[in-house]
């Protein structure tokens, strides 16, 4: 599956993080890195796509 292309300055979404490691993309901070807020933050640590 193709990544959704975004805005410029931003990294292409992926379906899930997991996809996105393996792009080689991550991780993203909470209220740093707009790709934040398109993957859940499933330990409520402010990271997602943690390597």
């Amino acid at each position: 599956m193709k990544p959704a292309v975004m805005p410029a300055g931003t990294d292409p979404r992926f379906g899930t993080c997991a996809e996105a490691n393996r792009n080689g993309y991550g991780p993203y901070r909470r209220g740093v890195d707009p790709e934040y807020a398109w993957y859940q933050d499933r330990d409520g640590d402010g990271l997602v796509c943690e390597r």
